[in-house]
């Protein structure tokens, strides 16, 4: 816990911290294109062929969670090669972590998005939303410092889950 490990350690937190708050912005900002995409007609057209929406939702879900897991890759990097966050030795946790952190981010935004009539509702809402589930997930004040009922309420966000998990990855092996 101490030494120059601890200063990893907290280095790993705050990328992961980082990460994940871009990483529900990211998402949100290409999940609003379905709103766009159905003011264009293009949803319209999609409908129309044998697919249906579901292939161009579950498309969108496939691009964000790449994307997102390449957005937080860089983030990772950026650790590794600046501060000496050990990526390589974590490698597998660390992308099984990924993974479902995009997958989390990429569902939450697609559900904000289509739950409202036009872009500038789905924004408003997911910024309000995005900011209260970082806050209470740790990502702008790390959960430790916050009142048992904040803790235990970081636990129904999925900012908690994944810093949960990189924590469990870079610190505890």
């Amino acid at each position: 816990v101490g030494g120059p490990a601890a200063g990893r350690n907290h280095v790993a937190y705050s990328a992961g911290a980082v990460a994940v708050l871009f990483l529900l912005f990211s998402a949100v900002h290409g999940a609003l294109s379905l709103l766009e995409e159905r003011e264009g007609g293009i949803l319209d057209r999609v409908l129309a062929g044998p697919a249906g929406t579901g292939a161009l939702v579950r498309g969108k879900l496939l691009f964000l969670v790449a994307r997102g897991f390449v957005e937080v890759s860089f983030i990772f990097v950026a650790a590794w090669l600046v501060h000496g966050v050990d990526l390589p030795g974590h490698l597998p946790g660390f992308a099984a972590t990924t993974l479902a952190a995009a997958l989390a981010a990429a569902g939450l935004a697609l559900l904000l998005t289509t739950a409202c009539r036009t872009r500038r509702q789905a924004q408003t809402l997911a910024n309000v939303v995005i900011l209260i589930v970082s806050a209470v997930g740790g990502s702008m004040v790390p959960r430790f410092f916050m009142p048992p009922l904040l803790q235990d309420l970081g636990w129904l966000t999925p900012t908690t889950w994944a810093l949960e998990a990189y924590s469990a990855v870079f610190w505890r092996d």
